[in-house]
């Protein structure tokens, strides 16, 4: 054949007769049948496509040769090809088509791409996709038996329709497939023989979005990275409909998922997902999720790394491995159906937020590692997942704590924290906070400088910070302190009362009793109120009256407040009153307020 034709009906091919398709033909009748033993349909020239139409088989007889160039089909019906076939290019599947692959086929271009509803399925079968091309393209169902990309021609093969693969998809060396956002179903809950998924050296696998769906029928199912990359979406094993078999899965190699890992969302039935006898690495960007009837066999060296939150519902067996929470985009809260035990737990990432269980207890076997940055933002924040109710935490191995922030938590086993804080002060139990270089101490004055201005026998006197005075009772100016010390702060008042310029007479101060102003009397007072915050004013600072009973090198307490970090702030009035014997003169004091943290 080497003009361009359209056969109506089918192509018979008897004995072991050679068939040439050297141009472009259409056969409308579905068959292109072989017989016999020897027969041969091929291309000897040229790059011509076969097209198909209707339904029919490719094939026949005993072990037929079938080689095309380019094999399309149009119209309707199925194509089955039911004998080894090569496609030394492309395939291309019409809308309203279906091709099926019922003996393996080797398309060469590239390309297995679909129209449409153009649909893709085989049975028992393997396809073998070499060089660059894509597969897919349509709405119609990709469905294969195994899939080999790149065997003997490496390249890139994209995926441009979701594709579902029963048994083996075998990525080969140096070949790149990239899902990007489809969703990829690798296995078959009906499918007995187990399936694998294997990356040669330099081999990728990758998703942009969507999920892959691991299934397996009762035996195992494999995942072999062989030193290539292994890049899921979303990655969920299991069924997401009840299912009572029992499932393992065995992995080998280094593993990302960018999103969410979840297992037996449908919780029913028990499936393993195996880490441990090939000490598989996994790190999962988002959260990780094991459901009712699941079993997550931890490696023993590499760690498993987690972005966001952590569930267990099912068995979490961590064999002494390493589990690591490092991203501090999210807060990672970890809640569990029944006490969780991690080997060893290590948050390293400054300001990483944590949310633990409040019901279930969480347990450290091995070696717990907290450490954060500094003593602001770069501590690592350990709370409850729900307020002012205590999360259990049980570190029974080695511990290193240092530049965090605890709120909420009773350690079961004594824990000491260098470095950190409470957020809630008061909050935990059977935890040492020593803040160390976290410790915090606030203080400051809105005015130092007041005054009175003229004071009289006949009338109170209260000082004011533009130095007038008053006729009645103001604020002066207010001070304000605050801290984490466990044993909080006092603020203490010391200086003598107003002396004369010449320091030749002092006006008499009130003394360690609260006092009412009296004009015509020699008083020196203050007295102090809280208007922010959680301190307390110190008796007889409190009264309505005023007090003074400090001198220079004998302070006097007039407040203080617990180390919970709330700024309190004070206002502080001052009484003057003179005597008719009062000394006339210009009069001034000077008197130093000092904050102490008891840490």
């Amino acid at each position: 054949d080497t003009a361009t034709t359209t056969i109506a009906g089918d192509v018979i091919v008897d004995g072991s007769a050679t068939l040439y398709i050297n141009a472009d033909t259409t056969i409308n009748g579905g068959d292109i049948t072989t017989s016999g033993a020897g027969t041969t349909v091929t291309t000897s020239a040229g790059t011509p496509t076969v097209t198909m139409s209707g339904t029919g088989n490719i094939g026949g007889g005993t072990t037929p040769t079938l080689v095309f160039y380019n094999l399309n089909t149009a119209g309707s019906g199925t194509t089955s090809i039911i004998n080894s076939a090569t496609i030394n290019n492309d395939v291309s599947i019409g809308n309203g088509t279906t091709v099926s692959f019922n003996a393996n086929t080797t398309v060469n271009g590239g390309d297995l791409v679909t129209t449409g509803t153009g649909s893709v399925n085989s049975a028992a079968s393997s396809v073998f996709i070499n060089n660059t091309g894509n597969i897919g393209g349509g709405t119609g169902t990709i469905e294969f038996i195994n899939l080999y990309l790149g065997n003997s021609s490496p390249g890139t093969t994209t995926l441009m329709s979701d594709v579902s693969i029963t048994n083996i998809l075998d990525i080969a060396n140096s070949h790149i497939f990239n899902i990007s956002s489809n969703d990829i179903i690798l296995g078959d809950m009906s499918y007995a023989d187990g399936g694998n998924l294997v990356i040669g050296s330099g081999g990728v696998f990758s998703q942009d979005a969507g999920t892959t769906y691991l299934y397996d029928a009762d035996g195992s199912y494999s995942i072999l990275s062989n030193a290539g990359t292994v890049i899921f979406s979303n990655l969920q094993i299991g069924p997401s409909t009840p299912d009572n078999g029992t499932y393992e899965y065995e992995v080998d190699g280094e593993f990302t998922v960018l999103n969410d890992f979840e297992m037996n969302s449908a919780g029913s039935g028990i499936h393993t997902f195996g880490m441990s006898s090939n000490d598989a690495q996994l790190t999962v960007q988002g959260s990780f999720t094991l459901g009712t009837g699941s079993i997550y066999d931890a490696a023993g060296t590499s760690p498993l790394t987690i972005g966001n939150d952590f569930t267990n519902n099912g068995t979490f067996t961590h064999n002494n491995g390493k589990v690591i929470f490092n991203d501090l985009a999210n807060t990672s809260t970890l809640t569990y159906s029944s006490a969780t035990t991690f080997g060893e737990l290590e948050v390293t990432t400054a300001g990483k937020q944590l949310q633990f269980d409040n019901d279930a207890q969480t347990n450290v076997a091995i070696d717990l590692t907290l450490t954060g940055s500094n003593c602001s933002s770069g501590r690592i924040f350990l709370d409850s997942d729900v307020n002012d109710s205590l999360f259990e935490l049980n570190a029974t191995g080695a511990y290193s704590i240092d530049y965090v922030d605890v709120e909420d938590s009773h350690a079961i086993a004594a824990l000491t924290a260098t470095n950190s804080t409470e957020d809630d002060f008061g909050s935990n139990t059977n935890w040492t906070i020593d803040r160390g270089e976290c410790a915090t101490i606030s203080f400051s004055i809105s005015d130092n400088s007041i005054g009175y201005g003229e004071l009289a026998t006949s009338t109170d006197r209260y000082a004011t910070g533009d130095f007038s005075g008053s006729g009645s009772e103001v604020e002066a100016h207010t001070i304000s302190a605050s801290t984490n010390a466990p044993g909080g702060y006092v603020i203490t008042v010391e200086g003598d009362s107003l002396t004369s310029y010449d320091d030749s007479y002092q006006i008499s101060s009130i003394g360690g009793s609260n006092t009412s102003s009296t004009p015509g009397d020699e008083q020196f007072g203050i007295r102090a109120e809280l208007t922010a915050g959680s301190g307390t004013i110190t008796a007889p600072y409190d009264g309505v009256g005023f007090a003074y009973g400090a001198t220079e090198g004998s302070p006097d307490e007039i407040a203080s407040g617990e180390g919970d970090s709330i700024s309190s702030t004070y206002s502080i009035r001052y009484l003057g009153n003179i005597a008719p014997e009062t000394q006339a003169s210009n009069y001034s004091t000077v008197l130093t307020y000092t904050t102490t943290g008891t840490f």
